[in-house]
């Protein structure tokens, strides 16, 4: 159990550094016995924004939820499509905290898309 808690602890440290783009995890992982079984977690496409980072509205979802300690749930009309924002935190699952000018709202990464500076 505390191998599983340490390995898992490993994870999330590189998950939230983004330190590598894809982690091999080999099965069993006992000295001495044979790898029978390989898997590979690609972490970049969960980690494609970072705090900080500018988007924009990609599509209107059906509403908005504020990122508030206590959420309410908002209009579709609250942000129009095309807003940009600037990306405060992650959520639980693909969901992004995103400020833009009438409030910070949780978002899915469906509806959001990053602004490429050039």
């Amino acid at each position: 159990m505390r191998s599983l808690t340490r390995e898992l602890w490993t994870l999330l440290t590189l998950c939230l550094l983004n330190l590598s783009s894809s982690i091999v995890e080999r099965y069993p992982k006992r000295k001495g016995e044979k790898v029978f079984w390989e898997k590979t977690l690609d972490i970049s496409a969960d980690m494609e924004f970072k705090t900080g980072d500018r988007v924009r509205l990609a599509t209107v979802p059906p509403y908005f939820k504020t990122a508030e300690p206590v959420p309410m749930l908002r209009p579709p009309n609250v942000v129009q499509l095309g807003e940009e924002g600037t990306i405060l935190g992650r959520a639980p699952g693909e969901v992004w905290s995103v400020r833009f000018d009438r409030g910070a709202y949780l978002l899915d990464r469906q509806y959001l898309e990053p602004i490429v500076n050039d």
